[in-house]
């Protein structure tokens, strides 16, 4: 292959992490590389979706406060942090209620889609 050539590959869903094998055939033949490719775990989520719904409305600052004040867990601490300080807070829910009704600030990303998380912090992720 010379410098400036590209190269074409099909790349299979796989729902799991892990090491795979990398086959790889031209003209000349073939050959195997094990290990050669690994998937790794990428956890997407809606910033402020407390519920994990995968929507942005009420019910989600309702169930932060829930959850802040009489007692559980979050299933997605980043999600249920909207201003993404890294930490589940009442500003949480104050945010989510600005923007749905008063023309507020949105949520940090990941929002208005779902994605993963950019901005290091010490919360749990998303199962």
């Amino acid at each position: 292959m010379q410098s400036g050539q590209r190269i074409a590959f099909l790349m299979p869903r796989r729902d799991e992490p892990g090491a795979v094998e990398v086959r790889v055939e031209n003209r000349y033949g073939s050959t195997a590389l094990p290990d050669a490719f690994t998937y790794l775990q990428v956890r997407t989520f809606l910033r402020g979706d407390s519920n994990t719904d995968l929507r942005l409305s009420i019910t989600d600052p309702i169930h932060t406060l829930y959850t802040l004040f009489l007692g559980g867990a979050f299933s997605c601490d980043d999600a249920s942090d909207s201003d993404d300080d890294g930490q589940v807070a009442i500003t949480d829910a104050i945010r989510t209620l600005g923007y749905l009704y008063l023309g507020g600030p949105p949520p940090a990303p990941p929002f208005p889609a779902p994605g993963i998380d950019e901005t290091p912090d010490g919360l749990a992720g998303c199962p």
